[in-house]
């Protein structure tokens, strides 16, 4: 096939050319040649007159003269650029010179090629020819990129939904989510936990897009299920780095700081794997009182073991608050290039604390630092209020809706956990999980969940193990007591815990028995009430069995002490 029966096709059809020259005569040859391509021509005399005429038709294609009067063909071309924005426009330059410069020139203004007079018409149909296959492939990457932005955009509507919009609305909580691009590597998860305990993790995964948010599905998935069952912290982060492992590929991975937060207990409990320092605030003294940097790896590289897992425990009061931060936030850059970095973070926190708003200071700081300059990553900022009251009981709903239909169900649940699977299983959230896929409680479900806590760890502490609760008379002993109980799981061959649920429902009333019996001696409960009443002041032990009591429509003890019964009723 000759050049001529590849130029002889109509890719022009409804294209307008300019061009652009002071002579007439060219202006007319090259016309020609063009129209003979279906191109419909325009024609102007100088630079200033190229640019008006784009200005009214917006020509695809411009043929354009270096060298004109008025305004030359480099300036004109770059208003032209200017004028086009992002529309696709191709221009060729026509001169007389040879001068590497100027051809240079030509293309640094913004052609996409040059023809150099005297050229041949056969020169300029190939030209012709190039730019109509760039052009076709130009609008192929175009209509590619739309349609993948559709995708992108319906994905991240998904992924909201699946993975942020289960977030509860914590009091106070102010956060910053900026992706890097439509979607973020960077994850916020929030829960309560059956007891009424916050649990929030910070996320961070390799890279940011498409390729980094993959994980956030599987990861919120195992927070959320786990969290609502009452799981702990180190449960969690267990579970989810196994998962992981399990799903990345290689080189990709989570970095992640996790806080629990017990209203009941006036504490927090932190855990920091890849992120920087979660910062002690106290907004009072208006002072930072802590950091808590990272000494666990990120999540995904292996299986994390039980006994690697570490939170730090610490007591917080009303005043205080805890931020976290991605490393997007350090790694901001200006238009300069230079990192936001550490110094100007803590300047702006301190700042923020003596005017009484170090998030709002800290986000204002570091947005005018980037100034709309395109982020290399994502950036998650987080500042969680420490609340004096429980914030998760003023989020139960008690709406007919949130209950299944339970009338005359009955069903019976049970576990029985004997030696080393008293230390390694914990039967609570099974429990919970049990429950809540066949009754759903929800408002009671931190009601059951007290109760079948506090009558385990009673089961297992002080009758397998024969741990004495009057360790725990001081804070010291507390510690002792925890020491001495790890000693004695870890070489326990001997002893037996079985929990059992008996469900049922009668007359628009929830009755749930709950029936705990170890292999310990047992005790006599009728004394232990009668030593309690005789106390002068509240002890710090013995507290649970009181809990217990206030919660339940009925507890027994029955004889020798090592088994409980407790009846939880609610209204359906």
């Amino acid at each position: 096939m000759s050049l001529d029966d590849l130029l002889g096709g109509t890719n022009g059809v409804g294209k307008t050319a300019l061009v652009a020259d002071d002579d007439q005569l060219f202006r007319e040859v090259v016309s020609k040649v063009l129209a003979l391509h279906d191109y419909q021509v325009i024609e102007g005399a100088n630079g200033q007159e190229a640019v008006d005429l784009y200005q009214r038709h917006h020509p695809k294609l411009i043929l354009i003269d270096y060298a004109m009067p008025v305004l030359n063909g480099i300036d004109a071309v770059r208003r032209i650029r200017e004028a086009a924005d992002n529309e696709y426009v191709s221009i060729i330059f026509i001169t007389a010179s040879q001068d590497e410069e100027v051809l240079s020139a030509c293309i640094v203004a913004g052609g996409d090629d040059f023809l150099t007079k005297p050229f041949s018409p056969m020169v300029l149909r190939s030209k012709l020819f190039a730019i109509e296959r760039n052009r076709d492939l130009y609008h192929q990457v175009e209509s590619l990129h739309s349609r993948m932005q559709r995708d992108q955009e319906i994905a991240e509507q998904v992924f909201s939904k699946a993975v942020l919009s289960g977030n509860i609305d914590y009091p106070g909580l102010q956060s910053l989510l900026q992706p890097a691009s439509t979607f973020s590597g960077d994850v916020l998860l929030t829960a309560y936990r059956p007891n009424g305990d916050l649990n929030l993790l910070l996320g961070d995964f390799t890279g940011h897009g498409l390729a980094a948010s993959i994980g956030a599905l599987p990861l919120s998935e195992t927070f959320r299920a786990m969290t609502s069952k009452g799981y702990s912290g180190p449960e969690i982060i267990q579970q989810i780095g196994r998962k992981l492992c399990n799903l990345l590929p290689t080189g990709m991975f989570l970095s992640a700081s996790f806080v629990t937060l017990s209203h009941e207990m006036g504490t927090a409990s932190i855990w920091n794997g890849g992120l920087p320092d979660i910062w002690l605030l106290d907004r009072q003294a208006k002072k930072v009182k802590q950091h808590f940097t990272s000494i666990h790896p990120p999540l995904g590289i292996y299986p994390p073991l039980a006994q690697d897992i570490v939170f730090k425990v610490i007591d917080l009061v009303v005043s205080d608050s805890l931020l976290l931060s991605s490393d997007g936030a350090l790694e901001a850059r200006n238009y300069l290039g230079d990192y936001f970095g550490e110094k100007r973070y803590a300047a702006a926190v301190i700042e923020g604390l003596q005017q009484e708003d170090a998030f709002g200071v800290l986000t204002r700081k570091l947005h005018n630092y980037c100034n709309e300059v395109p982020l290399d990553d994502d950036i998650s900022l987080v500042e969680i209020p420490f609340n004096l009251q429980d914030p998760s009981r003023h989020n139960e709903s008690e709406s007919p809706s949130d209950h299944k239909s339970l009338e005359n169900q009955n069903w019976q649940w049970s576990i029985c956990l004997e030696n080393q699977s008293l230390a390694t299983v914990d039967p609570v959230p099974m429990a919970m999980s049990q429950l809540q896929e066949l009754v759903s409680p929800q408002s009671d479900s931190q009601r059951v969940f007290t109760v079948l806590t506090e009558l385990y760890l009673n089961a297992l502490d002080h009758g397998v193990l024969e741990l004495p609760s009057a360790i725990k008379e001081s804070t010291a002993g507390f510690a002792e007591f925890f020491a001495k109980k790890e000693s004695r799981l870890a070489t326990l061959n001997t002893g037996k815990v079985r929990l059992a649920m008996n469900f049922k429902t009668d007359n628009k009333i929830a009755l749930l028995t709950i029936r705990i019996q170890d292999s310990g001696k047992g005790f006599c409960y009728s004394q232990w009430k009668q030593s309690q009443s005789q106390q002068e002041h509240s002890p710090l032990s013995g507290r649970g069995i009181c809990l217990v009591e206030s919660l339940c429509k009925d507890l027994q003890y029955l004889p020798p002490g090592n088994q409980v019964k407790a009846t939880i009723e609610w209204n359906l």
